[in-house]
């Protein structure tokens, strides 16, 4: 298993300067990596984030993600 670590930007409107949140992933290899990015980008610009992250930020609830960024390296 190979670890990757670092941060997801999340911009939730066009000219938004985005949320920056941690990220570690445990995965076999760059196939496996793509196929969960790809995952986790889906899951932010069609649902939204969760309802318990809207309520301690006081945003909007199901808001999809206009753009959802990685800068991922990994872990040696």
């Amino acid at each position: 298993m190979k670890t990757y670590e670092g941060t997801m930007t999340i911009k939730w409107y066009k000219n938004h300067s985005g949320d920056c949140r941690p990220l570690t992933i445990d995965c076999k290899d760059k196939i496996e990596l793509n196929k969960e990015l790809k995952r986790i980008t889906e899951a932010y610009k069609t649902l939204g984030d969760s309802p318990e992250y809207h309520l301690a930020k006081s945003c909007n609830i199901g808001t999809p993600a206009f753009s959802v960024n990685f800068d991922l390296s990994q872990r040696k």
